[in-house]
Order: structure tokens, then C-alpha cells, then sequence
């Protein structure tokens, strides 16, 4: 691993920042959010889907039970935690004086 000395990295100027955020779409966050969204729901409906099919008899191995449960939980948890986080940061923004 190369280490670079410190006068020769390039900073970007604050011109560049300013294009590449005006040129990004403004929708690019809800299409991130949902996608994530749709594949909580997947995995949730993939957990569920397997625990039915051990109900009902169905010979699924138990890590592969297990794997499915612990990534939908995973999921959730983490999806509960990012709302948590945009909600602090909803509130603070309400609270600032203008």
C-alpha cells in the first residue's frame, strides 16, 4: 500500500462541490429509502415464508432457518435505528431559531 505525502493530495474546490451536488437529482434519498425499504420487506416476507413452510412440515435445514430470521431481524433493527436518527434530526431542525 502506497502512502501518499501530504502536499500531494488535491483538494476539490468548493466550485466542484457546488456542480456535483446541483447536477445530482433531488430524489436520489427517497430512492435510496425505498429501495431499502423493498428489501426489508423481502427479507421479512422471505423469513416468514420459511417459518411457514416449517409449520407445515417442510424439512428446511435450521441454519438456513436461522440465516433468514437473523437477516430480517438485522434488517429491521437497522431500519428502526436510521427512522430514530431522522427523527432526532427532524426534531433538532424544528427546534433551531431562524
Amino acid at each position: 500500500m502506497e502512502v501518499l505525502a501530504i502536499g500531494s493530495t488535491e483538494l476539490v474546490k468548493t466550485s466542484d462541490v457546488a456542480e456535483l451536488v446541483s447536477t445530482q437529482p433531488q430524489s436520489v434519498f427517497m430512492d435510496t429509502m425505498l429501495a431499502q425499504v423493498a428489501q426489508l420487506n423481502g427479507n421479512l416476507v422471505e423469513a416468514n415464508s420459511i417459518v411457514e413452510r416449517v409449520a407445515m412440515g417442510e424439512s428446511i435445514p435450521s441454519h438456513e432457518i436461522m440465516i433468514a430470521m437473523e437477516k430480517a431481524r438485522l434488517e429491521l433493527n437497522m431500519a428502526v435505528q436510521v427512522r430514530n436518527k431522522l427523527l432526532d434530526v427532524y426534531q433538532e431542525i424544528t427546534k433551531m431559531q431562524i
